[in-house]
């Protein structure tokens, strides 16, 4: 397990990462103090819901907290300067295995409520989704 935490400036966007298999990881995320608006996207080739993506505001004040799967790029939009944010994952941070999607790719379709200022500029390559190799299986419950 590991514990990430970051502070952001308001219209700073962080993602939408992942790392591979086997290095992927469960993570549980949520906002200490500010506000973002959180996007996932299921990553799983073989998925009835592949591609589409879920968005939801956390925030220091409502307290909620967000789990997202292996399988799923993440990445949030901060609503407010000063947003503290904090994730716990189930693996280490492997740099070899990083990844990401382009925020903006129309096949995704996010709209991310605003203005984006600035976004975080990784030294891996941030790929568009039909460029995504099926790295990860989808697992019938």
């Amino acid at each position: 397990m590991q514990d990430n935490q970051s502070l952001s400036h308001k219209n700073a966007l962080r993602g939408l990462h992942f790392q591979n298999p086997p290095h992927a990881q469960d993570k549980l995320v949520r906002v200490i103090s500010g506000s973002v608006l959180d996007v996932v996207v299921d990553i799983r080739k073989e998925s009835a819901t592949y591609g589409q993506h879920f968005k939801i505001e956390l925030s220091g004040e409502n307290n909620l907290a967000l789990f997202v799967p292996k399988g799923f790029a993440h990445g949030f939009i901060c609503l407010e300067d000063n947003t503290l944010f904090y994730y716990k994952c189930s693996a280490l941070y492997n740099k070899q295995a990083e990844s990401g999607l382009l925020w903006n790719d129309p096949a995704l379709g996010i709209d991310w409520g605003g203005k984006c200022l600035c976004y975080q500029i990784k030294t891996w390559s941030i790929i568009v989704l039909t460029s995504l190799l099926a790295c990860f299986k989808y697992h019938y419950l």
